[in-house]
């Protein structure tokens, strides 16, 4: 049988597939599902395309700056128009059409001379990892990038106009710079940027410790009020099934249980405080002090490799179910334990995150307002502490305890028997330590690893 060169070429680059991605499945490289597109792609360059399965692993906090010394704080990625999402297609811009430049030591007062985003995440993350949810493979900053925990981004502000992007890794002292002329998303986080700076909402402002000569410190941001005093509302828990008699209201409980079953179960049953909602696999419980409680065991007891950008994906398209979350979240840490990679998250009200006590921690069982438990490629567990923060409009306070007084206070506060040589964060947040009473601005201070929590008003 004779065969004409055309189809000669295609049964070699048939056979090439097949030898090809055998040898990823044994070597279990996830890098690219297009084998083709990766095939075809890969002669063009360092930069290229992969798939888009994963979601951008959002950062715990992102600090806005104006190029005046002054800054906000956000806690919540805001939606697709958000100064977040915007850095990050800003960020996806340049990782696909940009280029590297250098690795330096951090030098941070450098980064916030003008506009520009900061995103300080809850851990180190890989490159790898990171970049998978850009869709794009760029060799440079995989060979190059170690680990990051900050992104600084630095918008051009016209379409000429060159964008910086830092990739730090703090621990190392390690900053990774990539550049991009001609940005077509820059100019529109530029504007974003400069319309928060005038728009007058009332949001606390932040100073740089860099910026103000404060060396003790590392690169920290903190609160700072022009008046004597920054007067704010309380904030106040609310349980969103109570039925107003001091019960739980079953109709709204079945409701939200729902949200997790692939099909409508109905009723539950209570039994020694427990409200129970089950089908073949999946228990949904809700207890009695506000912690609802999701475990599928159809997620198998075998454990395989599960990275952070799947994890963090599946963890995003789960949270989506639960309807009844009314509160801004953010990302606030993330471990592997013995059933799976752990994403904790945790709730703030206008940017100001909640903090939970000791006490309160230990009445939930959970050290954060929401866990999600990944393993296998699906969510074994979820927990949600459900109750919804609302601010108090008929209670105000004040803060004028400033930042100095606060730092005197943590060191004042310390028990350690270490030098302290330098305060690694500090923070405000509205502090939960039960549900009953209304909760109110503290400061948090970190102290060679140490929390200390003080007062923000005397």
């Amino acid at each position: 049988m004779k065969y004409n060169k055309l189809t000669d070429i295609a049964i070699f680059v048939l056979v090439a597939a097949a030898v090809f991605q055998t040898g990823k499945l044994w070597l279990g490289n996830t890098d690219s599902h297009n084998f083709f597109y990766s095939l075809y792609s890969s002669q063009s360059g360092q930069i290229r395309e992969t798939d888009s399965d994963y979601d951008v692993i959002e950062p715990e906090k992102t600090v806005v700056g104006y190029g005046n010394r002054k800054f906000n704080m956000l806690y919540s990625d805001g939606g697709e128009a958000s100064v977040t999402a915007l850095s990050e297609k800003v960020v996806g811009d340049v990782l696909r059409n940009g280029s590297y430049k250098s690795t330096s030591g951090i030098s941070w007062a450098d980064y916030i001379e003008g506009k520009a985003v900061i995103m300080e995440y809850a851990f180190y993350m890989s490159p790898r990892e990171y970049i998978r949810g850009y869709g794009v493979n760029n060799d440079d900053f995989l060979n190059n990038v170690r680990s990051i925990n900050y992104i600084v981004v630095v918008p051009g502000s016209g379409s000429s106009e060159t964008t910086y992007c830092y990739f730090i890794d703090s621990g190392m002292d390690e900053a990774h710079l990539f550049t991009l002329t001609g940005a077509e998303s820059s100019p529109e986080l530029y504007n974003t940027i400069q319309n928060m700076q005038y728009s007058g909402d009332g949001r606390i402002d932040y100073i740089s410790t860099v910026q103000s000569g404060l060396n003790i410190f590392d690169s920290i941001y903190v609160p700072q009020w022009t008046d004597g005093e920054y007067v704010y509302n309380a904030v106040y828990a609310e349980d969103p099934f109570d039925d107003g008699n001091g019960g739980i209201d079953g109709e709204k409980l079945g409701d939200c249980a729902n949200n997790f079953f692939d099909n409508y179960v109905s009723g539950g049953t209570y039994v020694n405080n427990v409200y129970t909602f089950t089908n073949e696999n999946v228990v949904v419980k809700f207890y009695e002090n506000g912690v609802l409680e999701y475990y599928d065991y159809g997620t198998g007891t075998e454990t395989s490799e599960q990275t952070l950008a799947e994890a963090y994906t599946i963890s995003q398209d789960f949270l989506k179910n639960d309807r009844y979350i009314r509160n801004d979240i953010y990302l606030s840490g993330a471990e592997t334990r013995n059933d799976g990679l752990a994403l904790y998250y945790d709730y703030a009200v206008d940017d100001i995150p909640i903090r939970i006590s000791e006490q309160a921690a230990s009445d939930m069982g959970m050290n954060h307002a929401i866990e999600v438990v990944v393993s296998n490629g699906g969510v074994k567990r979820y927990k949600r502490y459900t109750a919804e923060f609302k601010k108090d409009e008929n209670t105000t306070a004040a803060i004028n305890v400033d930042m100095i007084s606060a730092w005197d206070d943590a060191i004042m506060s310390y028990s350690g028997s270490e030098t302290v040589t330098s305060v690694e964060d500090m923070s405000i947040g509205y502090y939960l330590e039960n549900e009953e009473s209304d909760l109110f601005i503290k400061w948090f201070t970190s102290v060679n690893g140490a929390e200390i929590v003080g007062e923000t008003y005397k």
